[in-house]
């Protein structure tokens, strides 16, 4: 559950990138290539509220194998975007199209992103965990009061 609500986390964060990325790159034509890999720079950089968030998700309920839970933070999301953007490249390949960048060219571009990603995961995980546990409320206690008759 943790890692769902990290993987969350980053992709609503990623979503707004990929929003503001969007209009920014209808404003000038020119700026989008640039645009393009300044928004998968930072959205391999939200791989850290992943990590944090699973983390902190996990510290708060008491369970301390965070590195394992950044393992599965750090492979599900990026590996569900290697394969959108794999699928992206059969289906071009499939369809004969001119692409833009060469499929080994891609696979770098994703390869470099899965890494940096992969990293500010751990980093996000390992810094949410050795922060100090958020101090749970006390139940509140039953207080026995008479029936009236």
């Amino acid at each position: 559950m943790a890692c769902f609500v990290g993987a969350g986390a980053q992709l609503v964060a990623c979503f707004f990138t990929m929003l503001l990325a969007i209009t920014l790159a209808f404003a000038n034509t020119l700026w989008r290539p640039y645009i393009y890999t300044t928004t998968m720079v930072v959205m391999a950089f939200w791989g850290f509220l992943n990590g944090y968030t699973t983390s902190r998700y996990l510290k708060y309920f008491g369970t301390t194998d965070w590195n394992f839970s950044a393992t599965v933070s750090a492979f599900a999301f990026p590996c569900f975007i290697m394969g959108a953007l794999g699928l992206e490249q059969v289906f071009a390949w499939l369809a004969h199209s001119s692409l833009r960048y060469s499929l080994g060219n891609t696979l770098l571009r994703v390869l470099g992103w899965y890494l940096l990603n992969g990293t500010m995961c751990y980093y996000g995980a390992f810094k949410g965990y050795v922060q100090k546990a958020t101090k749970v409320e006390p139940a509140l206690g039953k207080v026995m009061r008479p029936i009236p008759s």
